[in-house]
């Protein structure tokens, strides 16, 4: 995948002292993640770890800040991300000429809210809708719909190792929509 981000609205470049002292207010950007047809895949399984098509994500991440600045130590953010996800088709799949699928409709938000400069936790929720196939020019009549909703807590445990633990749900659906639950486990740390 290559992602790419850009800042649209109250997202100037800062220096470390800006940075430190700038009041979060409402801010808005772009995104497009651009999936290639890379990874494992042939048309002689049903299953495979590649999905021989291209995918376009496009996006416009929304945030409210809500603090002195984006070090304060009790930062509350809320963030919307609204996108759209388009498939190209795939002409070699499995027991069909080809596939196609129409575009899957997400909005995504996070409530975050900073107890300390080290700890951080917050609400999360991913609304999706659409992408219904086709097979062979024919519509599968299988459009999905559902609602997750999980939960992110974060420690910073000096400036160059923190974690990232979140687990969520699929808590409503229709028959084709996602279904599950999730953990996630992130361990970042940064060389300066």
């Amino acid at each position: 995948q290559l992602l790419f981000s850009f800042g649209l609205y109250n997202l100037p470049p800062l220096t470390i002292q800006q940075y430190k002292n700038y009041k979060p207010t409402f801010a808005a950007g772009a995104l497009l993640r651009l999936t290639l047809p890379t990874g494992e895949f042939t048309d002689q399984q049903a299953a495979n770890l590649g999905a021989n098509r291209y995918s376009i994500q496009l996006g416009v991440p929304m945030t409210f800040g809500f603090g002195d600045s984006f070090l304060d130590p009790n930062l509350t953010t809320l963030d919307f991300v609204p996108s759209v996800t388009f498939f190209d088709d795939n002409d070699d799949p499995f027991n069909a000429s080809s596939t196609g699928q129409k575009p899957i409709y997400k909005l995504e938000s996070h409530l975050t809210h900073n107890f300390n400069p080290g700890i951080w936790t917050s609400l999360d929720a991913v609304y999706a809708y659409g992408g219904e196939t086709d097979s062979n020019g024919v519509d599968q009549d299988n459009r999905q719909q559902s609602l997750s909703a999980g939960v992110t807590l974060g420690v910073q445990f000096s400036k160059v190792l923190g974690i990232k633990a979140s687990y969520g749900k699929v808590v409503d659906r229709n028959d084709d929509g996602m279904d599950g639950d999730f953990m996630r486990i992130n361990v970042t740390y940064t060389k300066f």
